[in-house]
């Protein structure tokens, strides 16, 4: 890992060139200018923590990025799912990279799942930290659908109940199609001791 992990304020930063008509409150950003996502322009090619959520929609194009230390390459059409707390290493872009972004406050997130029970906001979590990445068939990322929807939010006049409707489409993009995509069943199947010492050591990772 090169450097030291940073704790940078990343969503304050790209709030900056984020339209008003592309922001519901202070909650959520969407972000459709694929260089606003490149954080190596921000950070450098450093591993940073992340102070808020976002799922990336990769339109075309290619990328690899480390989350967790883990690398992942990711080739559009897909999904990449990243949670605060958690780190980001930017690797590479390809030149022909077009891709879409929702990036959601730690509150937000965290208000969220605030009805849902323990096990299973953890189940989803869990699913989430460990697979990411949801690959597509061309034409056929539902995210993009979830992107239209709270773009259209964002740009309503009507100001009232703007962050609810937020709220209900964000639940379904995690609970409706990630959910079926990242299989979540809770089972009594276990872990390994190697997953256990890499659970622990990545929830310490994130608390330092």
């Amino acid at each position: 890992m090169k450097g030291k992990i940073r704790n940078i304020k990343w969503r304050y930063r790209i709030e900056e060139i984020t339209p008003s008509d592309h922001r519901i409150g202070t909650d959520i950003l969407l972000i459709e200018d694929a260089d606003a996502i490149r954080v190596e322009k921000i950070t450098g090619k450093t591993p940073f923590k992340l102070d808020m959520s976002m799922a990336i929609i990769y339109d075309q194009g290619e990328a690899v990025s480390k989350i967790n230390m883990k690398e992942y390459h990711i080739k559009a059409p897909a999904v990449l799912i990243v949670m605060h707390g958690q780190t980001m290493e930017p690797i590479s872009y390809s030149d022909d990279l077009q891709c879409r972004a929702i990036v959601m406050s730690e509150s937000f997130t965290e208000r969220l799942f605030a009805g849902s029970t323990d096990v299973q906001a953890h189940s989803l979590y869990t699913s989430i930290m460990s697979k990411p990445i949801i690959n597509f068939e061309k034409d056929q990322n539902v995210f993009s659908m979830y992107y239209d929807l709270l773009l259209n939010v964002a740009k309503s006049p009507q100001s009232e109940f703007k962050i609810q409707s937020a709220q209900h489409l964000t639940l379904a993009m995690f609970y409706g199609y990630s959910h079926m995509k990242h299989n979540l069943i809770i089972d009594n199947k276990g872990t390994t001791r190697q997953e256990e010492i890499y659970s622990a050591f990545i929830d310490s990772l994130g608390d330092n």
